[in-house]
């Protein structure tokens, strides 16, 4: 499972997961940061339409910051938060977080071992954190979590 906020950077991690053979991606869930909530989901569908993966299913998860107002990066990834790109309108919608949530945890029937690892990626600016130390801070970090 990803946990993102879609702009370009994110739409390149997913595509990335997509592409790897190590990698099973079984949702995607979405928050406000580069854009709006409802601009980083829409950004997910249209990434996953793009990869040929509308199967993945997608939630929207929190519309703001827990502890200040919202700023996006409009000036970064554009109005969409996707400027640039011209990407397929999505054939999917949103599910409801807890159906993203037993997707992840549910057995596939593809799985490779009996027991298996899985691992929940966080991504906040994870291109910039290593570069700017500005941007090293309590909001702005990349967690990697196994369940």
């Amino acid at each position: 499972m990803i946990d993102c906020d879609p702009g370009h950077d994110d739409a390149i991690a997913i595509l990335l997961a997509l592409a790897s053979p190590e990698v099973e991606l079984l949702a995607v869930t979405t928050v406000a940061g580069n854009q709006t909530l409802e601009k980083t989901t829409r950004n997910a569908l249209k990434v996953l339409e793009l990869a040929g993966r509308a199967d993945v299913p997608v939630a929207a998860g929190a519309e703001r910051p827990l502890r200040r107002e919202l700023r996006t990066a409009a000036h970064v990834h554009g109005e969409s938060g996707l400027d640039g790109p011209d990407l397929p309108e999505p054939t999917a919608a949103p599910v409801d977080a807890h159906a993203a949530a037993e997707r992840a945890t549910a057995p596939t029937p593809n799985h490779r071992a009996r027991r298996r690892r899985r691992y929940i990626f966080v991504l906040s600016d994870p291109g910039v954190r290593y570069h700017s130390a500005a941007n090293r801070n309590v909001t702005s970090e990349l967690h990697v979590s196994s369940a």
